[in-house]
């Protein structure tokens, strides 16, 4: 019974290790061909909210999934990804005039700049708050998590 555990565990880090590794290996060929700094696969990107400015929404650490869409699916309130001065940002749309007027939800003015159709990366669909759990596991220490993978390691060999 103690070998079928430490089988099932050994198999489950290794599949877990192909996935990174292989996530990594389209990630970088995608990137570099596309010349884009995210992935985007079927017009499905993903990207980690890395502060609280839209907090009430989506939170520090959320894994959100950004669809493209068309130009006549954006509407007021909607959250979008877009590009501008060579950065990502995750803001809600307040005004569409000429261009999309965004904010954060923590900032009291809107943003400075109109927003133009062929910077937005896509519409945000759906957010997924157990990955910033996972996330928080990852980032760890650096040393402290290759230790425990190695005693871990050890342990079932």
């Amino acid at each position: 019974m103690k070998k079928i555990v430490k089988l099932i565990l050994v198999n489950l880090i290794s599949l877990i290790i192909m996935i990174c590794v292989l996530y990594n290996i389209v990630f970088l060929i995608i990137t570099t061909i596309s010349g884009k700094d995210y992935l985007e696969f079927f017009g499905i990107s993903l990207f980690n909210i890395e502060n609280d400015l839209m907090q009430d929404e989506l939170n520090k650490n959320d894994l959100v999934i950004v669809k493209q869409v068309k130009e006549s699916e954006l509407h007021k309130g909607d959250i979008i990804a877009y590009t501008l001065n060579g950065q990502t940002r995750i803001n809600k749309i307040i005004n569409q005039n000429d261009g999309y007027i965004t904010k954060y939800n923590k900032n009291y003015q809107p943003d400075i700049e109109a927003i133009q159709y062929n910077n937005i990366i896509g519409k945000v669909t759906k957010s997924l708050p157990l990955w910033r759990y996972i996330n928080k596991f990852f980032t760890i220490k650096s040393y402290d998590f290759y230790d425990i993978v190695v005693r871990c390691f050890i342990f079932l060999v």
